[in-house]
C-alpha cells in the first residue's frame, strides 16, 4: 500500500479519530463480554428453576391450567414464557407445544402446523440467543411420529403437514411400566 500526501493536521485527526472509536469499541467489547456472561449465568439458573418446578408440579408451570400469583393478564396463552424453552432438546420443547394445544382443546382437533409449532417455539425461547433451523424442528417431528408419540396429518385444502400429540403412545408406555420396570 503506498502512502498518501496530506497534512499532518490531517493525519493527526484521522488518527486522533481511529483512537476514540478504538477505545469505543474495546469498551463495548467489554461490556458485551460482562454481558454475555451474566445472559449465560441467568439462563443456567432459569433452565434449573424450571426444571425444578416442572418436577414438582408434575406439569410445565407454563402448562394451561396453571394459575401464576399477581401474572394472569401476562400467562394467558399456550405460547407464553419468553424463555421456557431454552436449553430444551428440540423434540422434547416441540412435544410440549403439542401437548399443550391437546390439553387446551380437550383432544379436540390439536393439529398446529409446523409454522405454528417454530413460532410458539421461537416465542419460548427455544435455542436463544441463537435461532434454530426450521429443519432441525421438522426433523424433531418427524423422530416424534416415527417414536409414535406424534400424529402427523396434512392440511385439507392447503399444501403441508400438521402435528398433534397422540396420547395414545402415554397409555402404551404407561401399560408397559406396570410391573415396575
Amino acid at each position: 500500500m503506498s502512502r498518501n500526501v496530506m497534512s499532518p493536521t490531517l493525519k493527526d485527526r484521522y488518527l486522533e479519530q481511529l483512537k476514540v472509536d478504538e477505545t469505543a469499541i474495546a469498551e463495548a467489547a467489554a461490556a458485551f463480554e460482562t454481558a454475555k456472561a451474566a445472559l449465560e449465568m441467568g439462563l443456567r439458573r432459569y433452565t434449573a428453576l424450571r426444571d425444578f418446578v416442572a418436577e414438582q408440579l408434575g406439569v410445565s408451570p407454563y402448562a394451561p391450567g396453571i394459575d401464576w400469583p399477581g401474572d394472569s393478564e401476562f400467562y394467558d396463552e399456550p405460547g407464553r414464557g419468553l424463555f421456557r424453552f431454552t436449553g430444551m432438546k428440540i423434540g422434547d420443547a416441540a412435544m410440549q407445544v403439542l401437548v399443550e394445544e391437546y390439553e387446551a382443546k380437550d383432544g379436540n382437533n390439536p393439529w398446529l402446523s409446523l409454522n405454528t409449532i417454530m413460532r410458539r417455539l421461537e416465542k419460548g425461547g427455544l435455542g436463544f440467543p441463537e435461532p434454530v433451523q426450521a429443519r432441525a424442528i421438522n426433523a424433531a417431528l418427524l423422530a416424534l411420529t416415527k417414536a409414535g408419540s406424534v400424529k402427523k396429518g396434512a392440511y385439507s385444502n392447503r399444501v403441508g403437514a400438521v402435528y398433534a400429540y397422540n396420547p395414545a403412545s402415554d397409555d402404551t408406555e404407561d401399560a408397559s411400566n406396570e410391573g415396575g420396570e
